[in-house]
């Protein structure tokens, strides 16, 4: 997923084996922007990567995610995200 010689900070199938289906873990990886991993009620893993920063109420900082399947993710150029 990550390339042969970058080890990942974050064990995203550790992480989603202990993780109930419907249910999701906030993370935070500042080299590719992920924010979140979570599971469908099916069982699916989905990640979370930040869009872009959003101001909201109170000039309260929002960052937007967009979620992807762990299969759409593993089929990206790493440069893309």
């Amino acid at each position: 997923m990550f390339g042969g010689d970058v080890e990942p900070e974050i064990d995203i199938q550790k992480l989603t084996e202990t993780l109930e289906n419907d249910h999701y873990a906030i993370v935070l990886c500042e080299g590719c922007g992920m924010r979140a991993v979570g599971k469908s009620e099916d069982g699916h893993i989905y990640l979370a990567f930040a869009e872009e920063d959003q101001q909201g109420v109170n000039n309260e900082e929002h960052v937007m995610v967009k979620w992807i399947t762990l299969d759409e993710y593993e089929k990206m150029d790493p440069s893309s995200i």
